[in-house]
Formats: C-alpha cells, sequence, structure tokens
C-alpha cells in the first residue's frame, strides 16, 4: 500500500509540474484594452536567446482611460496642487477643449530639464484621444505670494539688479522687484508694491530717485 501511495503521489506532483508549465504559455494581461502592437508572429520562438527579445511580445492599450504627463518648469512648481482641474487640447481637435485631474505630483526636479513631472488621469470613453498624442495643456497655478503683472517696458535692469519705477508724492521711487513668468508682453513681478500703487510705464536707467515726474 505504500508503495501505491508513493506512485500516487508522484504522479500527482507530474501532473502539477505540467499544470504549472502549460500556465506559462498563456499571457495575461491585468486590464482589458486593445493591442495596439504586436513584435511576434505566431508559431515564433519566445526565450533569453530568441531574436528581437528587445521588444514586449505585444503592446495592450487602455482606450477608455489615458493618463497626461507634463513637465512643470521650476519656476512654477510651487503653485502645483494635486486634485486640480487642468485643460487641455490637441492638435486633431483643435476647436475641442479637454478636462482633467492632476492626480499625481513626482516631487521630484530634473536636474537636465529643471522641471517636475505631473500626471492626470484621462477619461476618455468615446475613444477620440489616442495613446500618443501631444496635448498643449493649461494650469492654474496659484503663487504663495502676491504677484503684480506689468508690462515688459516698466522693468529695467543694471549692475545693482532689477527695478521697477514707483510714482510716489510727484518722485521718482526705484523698487527692487524680482521677475517671474512673462506672457504676451506683459511679466509677473515681485516685491514691496501696493495695489494703488502707480508705476511708470517706460522705465529706465536714465531715471534717478526722487527725479520729478509730470
Amino acid at each position: 500500500m505504500m508503495g501505491d501511495s508513493s506512485e500516487v503521489s508522484s504522479a500527482q506532483a507530474a501532473f502539477q509540474s505540467f499544470s504549472d508549465l502549460k500556465n506559462y504559455l498563456v499571457v495575461k494581461a491585468p486590464f482589458s484594452g486593445i493591442i495596439t502592437e504586436r513584435n511576434i508572429s505566431p508559431g515564433a520562438f519566445v526565450g533569453t536567446s530568441g531574436k528581437g527579445t528587445e521588444l514586449p511580445m505585444l503592446k495592450l492599450v487602455e482606450e477608455g482611460k489615458l493618463r497626461l504627463v507634463v513637465a512643470v518648469p521650476e519656476v512654477q512648481v510651487g503653485g502645483l496642487a494635486k486634485n486640480t482641474w487642468v485643460q487641455f487640447q490637441v492638435k486633431a481637435f483643435p476647436s475641442d477643449t479637454f478636462r482633467a485631474q492632476i492626480v499625481r505630483i513626482s516631487g521630484n526636479l530634473d536636474l537636465k530639464t529643471r522641471s517636475e513631472m505631473i500626471e492626470m488621469d484621462v477619461e476618455n470613453k468615446d475613444q477620440r484621444l489616442l495613446p500618443g498624442m501631444y496635448a498643449e495643456v493649461e494650469i492654474g497655478i496659484k503663487r504663495s505670494e502676491p504677484a503684480f503683472v506689468v508690462p515688459l517696458s516698466a522693468i529695467f535692469t543694471n549692475t545693482e539688479g532689477v527695478f521697477i519705477i514707483r510714482a510716489k508724492s510727484e518722485k521718482a521711487e526705484r523698487v527692487a522687484i524680482r521677475k517671474g513668468n512673462t506672457h504676451d508682453g506683459k511679466i509677473e513681478i515681485f516685491g514691496p508694491l501696493n495695489d494703488n500703487d502707480s508705476i511708470l510705464e517706460q522705465a529706465s536707467d536714465q531715471i534717478r530717485d526722487g527725479q520729478p515726474i509730470e
């Protein structure tokens, strides 16, 4: 009886081994989708010594939900926040605007590009958007300190720094500022300014402190 029991155990172990080996022949994806790329053909050898092993056998894409990845410049990362909604457009549909929500901020600055990667999930149930498309993204950035926007001509730079000229009691007053983002001929500035300040639109290093302003 002991011999028969050993043979049964051995047969069961052999059957399990063949079953495990057979399972290796089936590749199961962790999600449903569409195969967009196939690098092997039926009957091709797949293994470490096979040709083309540097490429994946198949490329499976979940088209119902896409991921949008954006590199945000260092100067703007301080205003990023998770769950913020952004708008973007793609060249295939120039008249349409799509929305997505920031779900992940890398928390790391790329030393080569001086930017931080953020990711957004994009609902694509109608499958109009395709994986690999380039998008133009508009992100609302919140500043941690107040910023003022002035024409580029309102600032000037010399060896001492960057300045604007404020009119105070009808006289010129130089105010040291820091520059922010520029867009469409205007620039963000940071410094000891107030909402009711009058700033010269055409600044120059030739205008000195205390000089009368008409």
